[in-house]
């Protein structure tokens, strides 16, 4: 599966591509409603353990507040861009990453992630989780299943699907950098401790990250780091 996130400087000419293996790339189709199936909805069942579906939920929450998948028998896509049109991330969970799937149709529907991030903060690494788009109530369902405990939540959906498609921009990049999530984190929390704000500078067989940031005693503090 992966996962791509596109950062955009200011200047539309200078974009920069960051890419993380979690999630796969969906299709160009914006959200449309199927009005022409009778019983277009969407049963995950016991698919994704809790955690994982956390992990999703909190890498959408830190760039967007809310979000517009869409279900089909295929699985679940998401796009999304932020309101300062700076970063854009474009997400696909296929249908083989649940151990149970339905989906009748095709279904767009939206929800609050911020919402959704209070629910997940109740799960635990033992729980299985269970989504089920009630689109005659307006709902999402969710259910959260231990050996000892069973959990039911729902969040209401957002009512317009319509909204824009939003393209994937035709970019060319000098290069192509792949790196282990793990890896990519340690690196931001090195960062954190000298600034909010990093330099990348890619080589043939290096990756520099340069952090910079003031300590606001009037001096300039800058960390380098090298990735083979």
């Amino acid at each position: 599966m992966r996962f791509k996130l596109f950062c955009f400087s200011r200047a539309p000419s200078t974009p920069i591509l960051m890419e993380k293996r979690c999630f796969m790339l969906f299709k160009k189709e914006k959200p449309i409603l199927n009005k022409e199936c009778e019983v277009c909805v969407m049963v995950v069942k016991g698919i994704l353990d809790a955690h994982t579906w956390k992990k999703i939920t909190e890498s959408l929450v830190a760039l967007v507040k809310e979000i517009y998948f869409i279900s089909d028998e295929s699985g679940f896509t998401a796009r999304a861009i932020d309101d300062a049109h700076i970063a854009m991330v474009d997400l696909k969970l296929p249908k083989t990453s649940f151990q149970e799937y339905v989906c009748n149709g095709e279904l767009a529907f939206g929800v609050s992630l911020l919402e959704m991030m209070q629910i997940m903060r109740r799960s635990t690494d033992e729980d299985t989780l269970e989504l089920t788009v009630d689109d005659t109530k307006n709902k999402l369902n969710l259910k959260l299943r231990s050996e000892k405990i069973t959990r039911n939540f729902s969040l209401s959906l957002l009512g317009d699907t319509s909204g824009e498609d939003i393209p994937i921009p035709k970019l060319e990049f000098n290069a192509h950098i792949s790196l282990s999530a793990g890896t990519f984190k340690d690196i931001l929390k090195d960062a954190e401790v000298v600034g909010d704000y990093i330099t990348l500078q890619a080589t043939p067989d290096k990756l520099k990250v340069a952090p910079e940031g003031d300590t606001g005693r009037g001096h300039h503090r800058r960390l380098r780091i090298t990735t083979l």
